[in-house]
């Protein structure tokens, strides 16, 4: 039995917090497992396509580029792909693709809007074959969260039956 110290104790609190988090990520790793779940977490702040573009000019046109901003975040995206060994798998089957982002400011993001650029990301590093509704099936449990400390997003992929 703990004692009303211990009770009251913020360390003590915080190690029972990380060992109760330990248990979890061992219990949603096993399950993912059993279910032939991808997991993937990137790091970095997400960044959206649409609202973090530029507008040129080409010869008489003005057209539309992502900003340098998102070149970055996607060229990360893709590296640590490499890094995670999921660079190149071309997934083709349904998939439910549950994006969980970790912002690093309270500031409001369109969902959508973090779903299309990952879906890209995804595509350019080769994880998914192609981002059309017949491959990517679902984005079922996908959130936005804070985290100022460590952003991120984190992906699972999960074949859908048919």
């Amino acid at each position: 039995m703990q004692s009303y110290k211990e009770y009251f104790d913020k360390e003590y609190f915080e190690k029972q917090l990380k060992e109760a988090d330990k248990v979890r990520k061992e219990i949603i790793l096993k399950e993912l497992k059993e279910l032939n779940a991808e997991r993937i977490i990137i790091f970095g702040n997400p960044i959206t396509k649409k609202n973090h573009s530029q507008i040129i000019k080409a010869g008489n046109r003005r057209i539309i580029i992502p900003s340098k901003q998102y070149k970055k975040y996607e060229s990360d995206f893709v590296a640590q792909c490499i890094k995670l060994g999921v660079y190149g798998k071309n997934l083709s089957k349904r998939l439910n693709i549950a994006c969980i982002y970790y912002m690093q400011t309270r500031r409001k993001v369109d969902l959508t809007n973090l779903l299309s650029a990952t879906m890209d990301c995804l595509v350019k590093a080769k994880v998914i074959e192609d981002d059309n509704c017949k491959i990517a099936y679902s984005h079922d449990g996908s959130r936005v969260f804070y985290d100022k400390e460590n952003p991120r997003v984190e992906i699972t992929i999960t074949e859908v039956e048919q």
